[in-house]
């Protein structure tokens, strides 16, 4: 027999489920970047516009670089300081305005940021820096970009156009900022969707990025790639460029950069584009010492892509993966702070048995495709944490993870 609910109660109990409902719909306010690049200047004039609801942010507070990031100046009150600019914005909103200067460079063998007579390349990041907000958990932006461009120039980003002609900005931050690379001035674009993912390849003219190579390149391999990573889907874009910009690639968010002169695959037999798209892929980031799992990951599947597509026969894996075991034999320390070159190749071969025990462990029920996939979007990696969901897929301890077998490791290593 039910309870009877005495009947003045009654009403109260009918508003509750709307009252939780309305408590949990998003607040949304507008934000609207704009971005200036004149010609023949290395100068971006960026502003932001807020659009709120009553004192909705209290502040923003920007980590910025005193050397890209200057003259900040605005509505509202602004707080200067080093590293910190902070923002406390009119109760309705306002406007806060800055320059960025978009030549840099990241070390004596190139810029990771650089503005020419008729192109420029740079990341979103560094046009809006990262910032801490005083919010509601509820509030969300409603965010998008604009440029304003000399004549003859446009712009590529990894983001939508929207209905208006800018970018619809798009995260799974409450602060929706513009990040990932980007290319303006006069640049080629090839799209194509692969494997239900839209890569655009974007290079300025002129500069002997070879887009359609990149796409066959991709269709060839993009497949298996996202066989590993399922939940890869994200808009890609890819952007190239000769100098001065680094003579590498660089990966950021669902985007990345590789210069004009690097090879879809190289001598070693590794492919320095597939290396990056595996940083997009898994979007994971040690902790300070653990380096070498992101960038071991990422080289390990820049070859195992490559030999399961049979872009590489199983003889020349084989000839690579030693190659790497050599390189990686002197290393005495794997918990560096940035892992490259012999540290890297030692990572491999360690991730390589990691496969090999696994399989072993399990019968061939678990390999190191399915740790991989557990640490996707993992932004807290740590060497502990990948011993600990290696062993509960093997049901046990793995020798090849041990501290004795890796060196510079906590409690052992040679």
């Amino acid at each position: 027999m039910g309870m009877t609910i005495p009947a003045p109660v009654r009403p109260l109990l009918l508003l509750l489920p709307a009252i939780t409902l309305a408590a949990a719909e998003d607040i949304v306010f507008d934000l609207r970047y704009d971005v200036r690049v004149k010609e023949d200047s290395p100068i971006a004039e960026v502003a932001m516009t807020l659009a709120m609801e009553d004192s909705l942010i209290e502040s923003f507070r920007f980590r910025v670089d005193p050397a890209r990031q200057t003259g900040f100046a605005g509505d509202g009150r602004i707080e200067p300081g080093d590293p910190f600019v902070t923002w406390y914005p009119p109760a309705e909103g306002g406007r806060l305005e800055w320059k960025v200067n978009l030549v840099h460079k990241r070390n004596a063998s190139g810029h990771d940021s650089w503005v020419g007579e008729d192109w420029a390349v740079f990341r979103g990041d560094d046009l809006i820096p990262a910032a801490k907000t005083e919010m509601p958990d509820n509030a969300q932006a409603d965010a998008e970009l604009h440029f304003d461009l000399p004549e003859g120039w446009s712009e590529v980003t990894r983001f939508r156009r929207s209905r208006d002609g800018g970018y619809a900005i798009r995260t799974e931050r409450q602060f929706d900022r513009p990040t990932g690379w980007m290319a303006i001035g006069k640049i080629g674009v090839r799209r194509e969707r692969i494997a239900g993912i839209p890569f655009a390849v974007a290079a300025p003219v002129g500069e002997g990025f070879r887009r359609m190579d990149v796409l066959a390149f991709l269709n060839w391999t993009v497949p298996e790639l996202k066989r590993v990573f399922p939940d890869f889907d994200s808009r890609m874009l890819i952007v190239g460029a000769g100098d001065p910009m680094w003579r590498g690639g660089l990966s950021g968010p669902f985007s990345l950069f590789l210069h004009s002169d690097r090879p879809l695959i190289g001598e070693d037999a590794t492919s320095p584009i597939l290396h990056e798209l595996t940083h997009c892929a898994m979007s994971i980031r040690g902790e300070p010492g653990n380096d070498w799992i992101v960038e071991g990951f990422a080289e390990y599947y820049s070859l195992e892509i490559m030999r399961r597509t049979g872009t590489i026969t199983a003889k020349r894996h084989e000839i690579a993966m030693e190659d790497l075991r050599k390189r990686g034999t002197k290393v005495d320390n794997l918990f560096v702070k940035r892992s490259s070159g012999a540290v890297t190749a030692r990572a491999v071969v360690v991730l390589a048995a990691v496969d090999r025990e696994l399989k072993k462990k399990t019968s061939g029920r678990r390999d190191l495709d399915d740790l991989a996939r557990v640490i996707v979007g993992d932004g807290d990696l740590t060497y502990a944490r990948l011993v600990k969901e290696a062993e509960r897929l093997a049901g046990g301890p793995l020798e090849s993870l041990a501290p004795a077998k890796l060196p510079g490791a906590p409690g052992g290593g040679d």
